[in-house]
């Protein structure tokens, strides 16, 4: 079986158009896929555009050397060059945006300030559905892939740091030291239990009352602060949560929050409804960062 798994990839390899793997791409995917060269194909490809669309935009006639910070910052975040490449497109996206909105003389980290030429981004965007044609045979990208996005570069004369807020224990930006043990919890209990557990246990709470239906999964291991966390919080606080817990089931049990993205249960909901897969997979994404960031123990 190995080797057939094994002839299928150098088949696929072979068969990418006008495609030359370069030997930090085979690297790469062998280290990330040490364990099972189940998605070795995509790695592969994926990494041929990305490598090939990281060095045009360090070429002249795009971004040139400037974007280099901005490249190291992704690739210090992410180990692959299919998340770097993504980062980076998403940094020099949100750098556009923010240009158009306010002039790039307001922009003052000076990492996205180097990105954020519409004219370039629109031409960059055209290179890389090139690129995917040339060697995936498709323009678009339409995968789920988790990737840390970049934080920019601190501003040149800025020594001093930033004050924490004292109301939440050192953590900034709000999360306080009982929901990042809230969280903690559940990451624990994530970490530590099989797709099929989390599922049986999450159908049988969805058979229970409503008002029963945190306690059905303390059999999992949450502990009750954490439960009662989760009951006090307003609505605001509770999408918050809603995001942070759906991030962590993404990072280790992202087919289970496929199926439940593609349930009609989570298409119903018209808050999200609103938002492509895509979107909402970048909001997971910063969720995810910032209880990381906070929560670090």
């Amino acid at each position: 079986m190995k080797r057939i798994v094994t002839a299928g990839v150098f088949y696929c390899v072979a068969s990418m158009a006008e495609a030359e793997v370069p030997t930090e791409v085979i690297d790469e995917c062998n280290e990330v896929h040490a364990a099972s060269y189940n998605n070795m194909p995509e790695c592969l490809k994926e990494g041929v555009v990305a490598h090939e669309m990281l060095e045009t935009a360090l070429s002249d006639d795009f971004y040139g050397p400037g974007a280099q910070r901005v490249i190291d910052g992704c690739r210090e975040r992410n180990d692959t060059y299919e998340k770097v490449w993504i980062c980076f497109e998403n940094a020099a996206e949100q750098a556009v945006e923010t240009r158009r909105m306010i002039g790039g003389e307001n922009i003052k980290d000076a990492c996205f300030a180097s990105i954020s030429d519409p004219s370039i981004y629109d031409r960059i965007v055209e290179e890389n559905k090139k690129a995917r044609r040339k060697h995936i045979r498709e323009e678009y990208f339409y995968g789920g892939q988790m990737y840390f996005p970049f934080k920019g570069c601190p501003q040149e004369d800025q020594t001093a740091e930033e004050p924490t807020n004292s109301g939440n224990d050192g953590k900034d930006d709000g999360l306080s030291a009982q929901a990042c043990s809230a969280y903690r919890d559940f990451e624990q209990v994530l970490s530590s239990n099989s797709t099929a557990d989390l599922e049986t246990a999450f159908s049988a709470a969805e058979s229970l009352p409503e008002d029963e239906r945190f306690n059905g999964i303390l059999a999992l291991g949450v502990s009750q602060s954490s439960i009662e966390f989760l009951k006090a919080g307003d609505e605001k606080e509770a999408m918050g949560t809603a995001f942070i817990l759906a991030a962590l089931m993404n990072k280790h049990h992202p087919d289970m929050l496929k199926r439940f993205m593609e349930s009609g249960e989570m298409n119903s909901n018209p808050n999200l409804d609103a938002l492509g897969d895509q979107m909402i997979l970048g909001l997971l994404s910063m969720a995810l960062v910032g209880y990381e960031e906070q929560c670090a123990e």
